[in-house]
């Protein structure tokens, strides 16, 4: 059916589907880029924390 000629209810519910597919899909995207990066860890150097009146 044409989204235009579809009830207010049919439009939500479709719009909602179409929602969630997106949400779906940028989890997913997420997942592949985490697996992708496994292993590849690298250190950060924070430094020494002080205290204030040690600057």
């Amino acid at each position: 059916m044409e989204y235009r000629r579809m009830s207010p209810e049919a439009k939500a519910a479709f719009l909602a589907k179409q929602g969630l597919q997106v949400s779906l899909a940028g989890a997913e995207e997420k997942l592949s880029q985490l697996d992708r990066g496994h292993g590849q860890h690298t250190a950060v150097d924070l430094g020494i924390p002080t205290m204030r009146g040690d600057r």
